[in-house]
């Protein structure tokens, strides 16, 4: 019996369409009655009732815009089945490529592995400075992450100078060393330039010179024992003065910083192996091989207290500094500081920028500066890559031996 839906297929605007579907065969009545958004079971219960009357009878003609439609619709299919061709083919030629690589043997080059070659020389350098001997900081003002006293600085001096042995004999292997560069770059005394300083210190300046002066003999007599030959660079830092302003007339020579190492270099009148170089002026210039080093406090550089932090100002100041020094013939590569207690080593960019032996304060905390701890600078300079070569900053600081 045939109802009333199925009796409405005849008079579908595309029953020639489906008529043409069902008789093709290659889709199901559901997918089919999809297509045309017709009720699926009623195309499959009238498929089944006129199947056989339609599959030998010939197709109802089409008119042109139903021809059209076909034609649309097997160009799509065409396109559908070239696509998965090409598909097919990548596929194929993947697994191809697979079955060579499995029989890919690598060819590595022999400079991979480099044999040590001979005769490689180098330069320990090494910065010591922002000591701030007999300054006391309390860990109870700064959060417990630091503390510094006489009995600190002592343990801190000796730990730099061990390293400064240990970290190029055990690290860098393979390097003949021609000597040590001992770059002093001033603020070795905290002074009383500021009341809180004066008030708080665990002895006058002057006290506190005699008492550091064989730590610093010492030290110097371990690198001399250790590389040979030693060369002692100075330059004091704002701290060391014994005047409460700056001054530029007299700078150098009327520094605590300048006497001390006077003295220090008197303790190596007869010793050959230990060289001193301590100007009038502020600024010292080093050459080591074919890089030249113009060491300074760093004290006259401002800035620094935006996002980018110090580096802007002091990248300003090394640009100003090196116009200054090619107008008076004394060119140089990399200008090594110490003053902010931040330790940087940039010196592709002409900067070395040492941290500090007394480590983060009181008055870094208030500031809300970056934490760091005590720390110095060390690297090798070679003939070969200057300055840009092997950077070990030595960590002075341990909380454990240092009992706080």
């Amino acid at each position: 019996m045939t109802t009333s839906r199925q009796k409405s297929l005849r008079t579908h605007p595309s029953f020639s369409l489906i008529l043409a579907d069902l008789q093709a065969g290659n889709d199901t009545t559901v997918a089919i009655a999809k297509r045309y958004d017709i009720n699926g079971g009623t195309l499959k219960s009238w498929w089944h009732i006129n199947r056989d009357s339609y599959v030998t009878a010939s197709a109802p003609a089409l008119d042109e815009e139903q021809a059209t439609v076909l034609v649309e619709r097997l160009a799509d299919t065409e396109a559908k089945l070239l696509d998965m061709t090409s598909k097919f083919s990548d596929v194929a030629a993947l697994f191809e490529s697979l079955n060579i690589m499995n029989d890919y043997k690598p060819n590595v080059p022999e400079w991979f592995a480099l044999k040590s070659a001979e005769d490689k020389h180098g330069t320990v350098c090494a910065v010591l400075s922002d000591l701030h001997l007999d300054e006391v900081v309390r860990k109870e003002e700064i959060s417990g992450v630091n503390a510094y006293n006489r009995r600190i600085a002592e343990m801190r001096l000796r730990r730099f100078f061990d390293k400064a042995v240990e970290l190029p004999r055990d690290y860098l292997n393979g390097i003949t060393y021609d000597g040590f560069v001992l770059m002093c770059l001033g603020d070795t005394f905290t002074g009383e330039i500021h009341d809180e300083l004066a008030a708080t210190n665990e002895a006058h300046p002057f006290a506190t010179a005699l008492y550091f002066l064989d730590h610093f003999v010492a030290g110097i007599n371990m690198l001399a024992d250790h590389y040979g030959k030693v060369h002692v660079v100075s330059v004091p830092g704002n701290h060391d003065r014994t005047y409460k302003k700056p001054r530029y007339k007299g700078r150098v020579v009327t520094s605590l910083h300048y006497l001390f190492m006077k003295f220090v270099e008197r303790e190596f009148q007869n010793d050959d192996r230990v060289t001193f170089q301590a100007p009038e002026s502020p600024d010292a210039t080093v050459k080591i091989y074919d890089t030249s080093y113009l060491c300074t406090h760093g004290d006259r550089f401002k800035g620094g207290n935006g996002v980018g932090g110090i580096v802007m100002p002091l990248l300003r100041g090394h640009h100003k500094t090196q116009l200054r020094q090619q107008a008076i013939r004394q060119p140089y590569d990399v200008m090594v500081m110490g003053h902010w207690h931040q330790y940087i080593a940039m010196p592709s960019s002409g900067l070395i920028i040492n941290g500090s032996l007394k480590g983060f304060d009181e008055y870094s905390y208030g500031m809300g500066f970056n934490y760091e701890p005590a720390q110095q600078a060390l690297w090798v300079t070679t003939p070969e890559h200057g300055a840009t070569g092997f950077h070990l900053p030595i960590i002075v600081q341990d909380k454990k031996s240092e009992r706080w």
